[in-house]
Parts: C-alpha cells; structure tokens; sequence
C-alpha cells in the first residue's frame, strides 16, 4: 500500500509543462476610407477563420441612390475584398449577414423601404442567387423597415426576421414579419405578429431550438396595473409555421419611473452560456436604471436581470451594442463627449470588472444604434471587435478595432482602462398572461431581383497595432506543504517579449485567501478543515492564449488521524488502526512497515512513525477480548412452552427467528415450536460489541393417529381395538392398560401412551354398536346399454358374505358367465357380443359368515 501511495504520490508532483508554442495575439486599430458621398456600416460577424464580414449602405458620388455593402477583413485587419450591390431601385441596405455549412455567404436587407432582398454569395463575394422578398399588400405605407434575424436551421433552410411600421384600416401598427425561406431562395411560408394599433413593437431577435423563437419588445398596455413594457417570446412551429405558445414577461411597475423612451431596437437578443442574453438601454431618465441585462434559459425562461446606473456625462439612451461570449458580456456605449464610446465588460456574476475608454477627437460617432445590426462581437479566441462609421473633413470613414480580451495595452489609440463608475443592482421580469394578437398569415411575393456587383477599392490606415509574442511559461512555488497556516506565492515566469497576463486556475473552495498580486504571481493560503492528504492542482495559462499553460500539482499534509491507546475486539472482528497513509516511515511491533495494521486477536502492539515534516510518534495499543455469547442446547416435546433466557443486560436485543415464538422481552423469550429449531439473541454488551447467545431446540413429535378413525360394528360381531404406535406404557379411559382392548358397547375409546422420550400421545376413536341385518337380493330385468345404469346383472348384498358363487346360462343351459364376487356383474355380452333381447337363467351359492350356504336360482331378461 505504501509502494502505491507513494507512486501516485510522484506522479502527482511532477510539474507538467506544455511544449513550447508560440502564441502570437494582434490588438490593433485601423481605418478605410474610399471616394463615395457616404458610407454606413450597420451589421459586422466575425467567422471561423477569425476575419470579419462587415454590412451596410454606400452611397456613390456619381449616382441618387444607395447600394449595399458587404467587406470581408482578415483577422489582422487587412481588406480581402470589397463589393457593393446595387439595383434598378435607388435604396439596398444590407443589414444581416451569415455563412452556411458550405462556407458560403447569406447577406439581408431591405429594398425602398417596403421590400426584403436575400442574396447568396460564394465566400469570395460572388453572387449565387438573389430574391426579392415584396410585402403583403395588406399593408400599406411601411416605414421604418429593419431586418432583424437571419439564421441558418438544422436542415439549411432560412430563417429570416423583419419588423416595420405600416398603416392598416386607417391605423398606423408595428409588425413583426418571420420567413421561412429554402436553400435555395424559394419561400416556404412566412407570418405577421401585428401589434395593437398605436402600441409600439419591434423585434429583438429570432432563436432556434425545438421550435423557431420570435423575441419582440412592445409597449402595449397588456400588463395592467404594471409598467406597459413588456418581451414575449412567441413559439412557432418550424416546419408549418403554426403557432405553438407564447411567454410573456413585464417590467415590474418602478415608482421612480415617471417617464420612459420607447425607442426601436434599443434591446437586442444574443447567444450565452445554456441560453440567452438580452441587453439594451431602458431608455428610462433615472441613472439608476440606464441599462438592461437579462438572461433566460434555452426554453425562454427568465433567470435573472440586473440594471446598470449611466455616468453623469453618458448619453440617455447611450447603449448601442452588446455581445455575450463564452463568459463575459461586452457593452458599447456612446459618451456625451463627441467622438467617445466606452467598451464595458461584464462576468459571469453581472460585476462591472473591465471598462476601456475609446476617444475619436473631432469625429460626430456614429454607431447606428437605431438600427437592428450589430457592430460588436467576439471571436473564438476571445478577441473582441468593434466596427463604425463616419464622416471625417467630408471623407466617408470605416473604423475596424480589435482588442485582445486581457491585453493590457499602452497603446492611447486603443484606449485606455477607466475606473468603472457603474453599479448593478438586481432586476426581475414578471410572467404574464397571453395578450399578444394572435400571429396572422401574410403572403409575401418572392421574385428574383438583378442584382449586380463590383469592386470597391478603400485606402487602408493602421492607426496602430500590439503584438504580443508568447512562447514560455513556468510555474514555480512549493509543491510540497505541511504548514497550512502559512501564506504561500507561486510566480508564473514568461519570456521577455511576453506581456500578456497570466491567469491562474484551480478549485478556490481549496484556499482561505487566493489573491493574485499582480499580472503573474499569486498568494495563497490553503484551508485546513481537513486529515491527511490532499491535492490541489493549479494552473498558470495565458489569457487569451489557450496553448501555452503549465501545472503544477501541490501535495498537502494535514495532522494525524486517533488512535486509542485501549480497544475492545468483538467476536469474529478485526480491527484495522493507522495514523493516516500519508506519513513517510512506519515500524510496527511485529517488524511490518505498512501504514495499516490488522488485528485479529486480543494482545498489546506498538508503532513508532513519521511524517514529511521530520516530525516523529510512538503509540502503544492494548486490545482486551469485547466478550462472548452463550450457547443452551434443550430437548422438548412437541407441544411444551420452552422459556429462553439470554445474557444481554439493559440492551435492545434481537430475537430469530419469530416463527413460533408466543412472546418476548429485552432478555427473554417464550418459545412453542413445533419442529426441531435454533433461536439466537443478538445484542450489544457494554463494549458495543455484538453478540449472539444460541438456543438449539431439538423437538421430539407426539403421535398422532394410531387410533382408527370412529366406525360402526354389528352387535353379532367380536371387534378389537388396538394402537398401531408402539408405547413404552399405555392408559385408557376404560382403565385398561393393556395396547389392544375389545369393543363391547358404544362410546368414545380414547388411549394414552407414554413413549420413550416420555412424551405423551393421545387419540380418541369412536365406536358405534348396532344391530346387523343380512340378506342377498338380485334384479330380474338389466339394460347393458352404457347409460351407467342398471349395466350389468349382480345382486344387492346386505352384510357381509363369507363364500358367493354366481353362474348365468342361456336358454339352452349353456354356462355364458361365472364369477365369485359379489361386486362384478355381466355386462349382457358372450364372447364380447352383446345380446339381444332374451331370457337368462342364474344359480347362485352364498353364504353369510356363521352361517350355511344357500342356494338360489331365477330367470332375468335382458332389455336394451
């Protein structure tokens, strides 16, 4: 066992670290500038590949109208291609943009205000197809289109979400519009969730589980008594577009709300950890409750929410862009600065834990914030990327930013971190009833629309860039620790060129105080509520470089366990005693040098061992006999109460088995059992050991039966009476004690033997005497016709025959049939023929026991 324990005990303590890998992290900031009139960028997804797709509008200086555009960067900021799109109609505005399975490209947008275009792109920009998507006709006058959701389903078809104002009957409405749409651009079916007329809606987003869920934000006077405000999340079905359900959430009524903005868009819905998070700006004057987070389940249910207080010099509705990654929230938002925005980071339990301030000197920033796109997302390295655009000396600008998410940076043209000023304070949706309109369908027109495209050529600036280049990284401090009480460092050492911060890893429940005092050392304290050994492994890994990390596996060493320097051993136990398998040298009495011992009998045993920390102990240990059971052996008749008394004093105690035991106490049993049997009593005496007293029974059987069961007799008759068990004494109730005696009247014979166990036996036979009449009596007439009746010729007999001889003939005196008992007749057959109707002659010799033979004879006659 030590062997093992020791083996584990090294592997433990081997400083694992990583291969040496390089680790290179780009931070930068660059702007693209072209010869248009304007250019806005209102939507940005990074990809796989870590380069970014960016959308929006150009206006060209040669023509009236707008034309889409879509720009690919790589991920250290270069330009791949740029394009834009354009049509016969003056205004396309891509806002949405995706990539499917295959890697090529789905960009949305509107069209003139009052259509949808979808377009597939190979990866390199290339159109594949392209539809316009023209709204009903039972709407007219839409304003304010916007496409809110493209998403990509399980089986490629297209899910694709807008919202727009538009008149109906007279009344101005907000809309949601959902399209189901197949790969290759032909529409499936779509739908309206019109809102009541005059209530403002529009829609946050669209998710994809079991169903399609379609996430609106509306101000529509259903949750009564409350604030007006509320998020449905309506289900539909994914294949017929059929509703399912709907939740619905209200803000909870604020006395300190007077007033609000119901602005469109100001809330957005994104991906999270086991669900989704919704964000945006409550668009409330109190500073108290400036921004909105929060969080529902996969199934759209609400978790939590926190409300985040606005600085005094921020703008009202302030918040533009929020993305939540792998575990942090990150919020854009604008200052009432001109040209200054704050990038905010929020973790896993809503604390403001990062803030970087961003100022662009002299430029009106614009970040879109009324429109449904979104201009801020992370990366699967956790990088974060920020897009914008703008007008600077006239010249149409893109601004695309990259920050590593832990860099800290001393480049000013990347920000700078501020102290954050914001508090979270909790916050809470609360369910509501169903009062939304019901969805209605709508038949939207799918045409395809000429799109055509060409290149754009932008003049790329680097403002500036950081690259951090990592390559090594060990971690050092005590692996080995006897003194908890103490504080412990333990230094993560990087290359020189390296100047990322190191994050530290482990199970803090393990520490009293896990402090980490700068960007690569920690100070710990480990907790001491616990004996023996115990391993806490702890990780140094670069943020934002998951490859590069080492381990170091720390083995703790805490105190001893009891052992007693008395113990009782109970019988058939063995008693196992250690201080602990963690100490570094045993040496028991007996010359073994394991860290358990095994008693197995009483006696004295000493051991002298030591620990890690050079500390040494010698216990002496007297075991003493914990006490024995009895064991009775009895022997009773059948039927005899039997009176069991075990050594257990002042105790709960067993008894087994129950069967046949009429009662029993703490100590004592009454037992009538019936077959041989062992009873045992189990308790603890007052060492706790467990005993067992045995009780083996042997049950002798009392006779039963060797009397005959009661009968009748003829007076004329001698009958005896005898016991068929042999006695070593018998005793009737007639006086005689004699095992045979003779019946000469009426009654109730009971006899009583004594037998070699002396165990008495008693039966009762009775006898009935009465007078015997005896006669013999044959048919004349029989029918052996098998009816079970009257089948065969025989006589009726009263009393007992001592000799009967019966012969039958035929009409010429031919003997056809013998017998001499009395119960077997002829069956009306000769030679196993049946004859016909006929006359038979019988004789017949009997006679009665003390009696003469008799003689007698008669004609019978066979009838069928």
């Amino acid at each position: 066992m030590r062997i093992l324990f020791w083996l584990m005990f090294f592997l433990n303590c081997w400083c694992l670290t990583s291969p040496a890998q390089s680790c290179s992290d780009t931070s930068f900031r660059k702007s693209f500038t072209l010869n248009a009139s304007d250019v806005t960028i209102v939507n940005q997804q990074n990809l796989a590949d870590h380069s970014t797709l960016l959308t929006g509008q150009i206006k060209p200086t040669s023509a009236a109208g707008q034309n889409g555009l879509i720009l690919r960067i790589d991920k250290m900021g270069a330009i791949q291609w740029a394009k834009q799109f354009s049509t016969s109609y003056p205004d396309l505005n891509f806002i949405k943009i995706s990539t499917s399975s295959n890697g090529d490209l789905l960009a949305a947008g509107t069209l003139n205000n009052n259509s949808l275009v979808l377009a597939k792109l190979t990866s390199s920009g290339n159109l594949i197809w392209q539809y316009q998507y023209i709204l009903s006709s039972n709407y007219t006058n839409t304003l304010q289109l916007d496409i809110s959701a493209l998403e990509l389903s399980s089986d490629n078809s297209i899910i694709l979400g807008a919202d727009y104002a538009a008149t109906k009957d007279g009344e101005l409405i907000d809309i949601a519009h959902i399209l189901k749409i197949d790969p290759s651009g032909s529409l499936i079916w779509d739908l309206t969730l019109p809102a009541e007329a005059g209530s403002p809606m529009y829609l946050m987003g669209v998710t994809l589980s079991s169903s399609i869920q379609v996430w609106t934000h509306a101000a529509d006077g259903y949750c009564q008594g409350l604030d007006p405000r509320s998020i449905s999340i309506t289900s539909i079905d994914p294949e017929t577009g059929a509703f399912l359900n709907r939740k619905k959430y209200c803000f909870p009524h604020d006395a300190s709300v007077t007033s609000f903005s119901f602005i469109r868009h100001a809330f957005k819905i994104s991906p999270a950890s086991n669900g989704y998070t919704i964000y945006g700006s409550t668009g409330e004057s109190s500073p108290e409750r400036a921004y909105l987070l929060a969080s529902f389940s996969i199934d759209a249910e609400f978790k939590e929410g926190f409300l985040l207080s606005r600085p005094s010099d921020f703008t009202l509705n302030s918040i533009t862009h929020a993305v939540s990654g792998k575990d942090l929230t990150y919020i854009a938002r604008t200052s009432n600065s001109p040209g200054n925005f704050v990038l905010s980071t929020i973790d896993l339990t809503n604390s403001l834990n990062r803030q970087r301030l961003i100022q662009l000197e002299g430029i009106q920033l614009n970040l879109n914030f009324l429109k449904a796109g979104q201009l801020l997302s992370t990366k699967t390295t956790g990088a974060i990327t920020l897009s914008m655009s703008y007008k600077t000396n006239n010249q149409p600008t893109i601004e695309f930013f990259q920050w590593q998410k832990s860099d800290a940076t001393s480049l000013s043209c990347l920000g700078s971190d501020t102290i954050a000023p914001s508090t979270w304070k909790p916050f809470s949706l609360l369910a509501s009833g169903d009062q939304i309109p019901v969805i209605l369908n709508n038949i939207s027109n799918a045409v395809p629309i000429p799109l055509t495209s060409s290149n754009l050529q932008f003049t790329s600036i680097n403002k500036c860039q950081e690259i951090n280049q990592c390559n090594r990284i060990r971690l050092t401090g005590k692996d080995t620790i006897c003194q908890l009480e103490q504080s412990y460092q333990y230094l993560a050492k990087l290359n020189e060129n390296c100047s990322k911060r190191v994050q530290f890893i482990t199970d803090s429940s393990q520490f009293g105080l896990f402090h980490q005092v700068n960007d690569s050392v920690v100070e710990v304290r480990f907790k001491t509520d616990f004996r023996g050994p115990r391993t806490i492994t702890l990780i140094a890994q670069l943020q934002d470089c998951t490859p590069l990390s080492d381990t170091l596996v720390i083995q703790l060493f805490n105190g001893k366990q009891e052992i007693k320097e008395e113990e009782r051993l109970c019988p058939g136990d063995t008693l196992v005693v250690s201080p602990g398998s963690w100490f570094k040298s045993y040496h028991w009495s007996d010359g073994s040098t394991d860290s358990l011992f095994t008693i197995t009998a009483p006696g004295t045993l000493a051991l002298t061992y030591s620990s890690f920390c050079n500390e040494s102990y010698n216990h002496r240990i007297t075991v003493l006999d914990g006490g024995k059971g009895k064991k009775e052996f009895h022997e009773r008749c059948q039927l005899d109460i039997l009176t069991l008394q075990s050594n257990a004093i002042h105790t709960p105690i067993s008894w087994l088995p129950q069967q046949h035991l009429i009662e029993s106490t703490d100590a004592t049993a009454r037992a009538l059992p019936d077959t041989s049997i062992l009873y045992t009593a189990q308790y603890r005496n007052a060492f706790n050991c467990l005993l067992t007293d045995s009780f083996e029974i042997k049950v002798h059987p009392i006779k039963k039966d060797f009397l005959p069961d009661g009968f009748k007799v003829c007076k004329e008759e001698v009958v005896s009476l005898s016991s068929t068990t042999t006695f070593k004494s018998y005793q009737w109730n007639t006086g005689e004690t004699n095992p045979t005696i003779r019946i000469n009247q009426t009654g109730a014979y009971i006899l009583t033997g004594i037998d070699s166990n002396n165990c008495q036996s008693s039966d009762t036979s009775f006898i009935t005497m009465e007078t015997c009449r005896q006669r013999i009596v044959f048919p004349n007439v029989f029918s052996p016709n098998n009816d079970h009746r009257n089948d065969h010729f025989k006589p009726v007999v009263q009393g007992s025959l001592s000799f009967y001889r019966l012969s039958i003939f035929n009409r010429w005196g031919q003997l056809i049939f013998q017998t001499e008992k009395p119960e077997v007749g002829w069956n009306g057959t000769i030679k196993e023929k049946l004859q016909n109707n006929d006359v038979f002659s019988y004789s017949c010799e009997y006679a009665f026991p003390g009696e003469t033979r008799q003689h007698i004879k008669g004609l019978l006659m066979i009838v069928k």
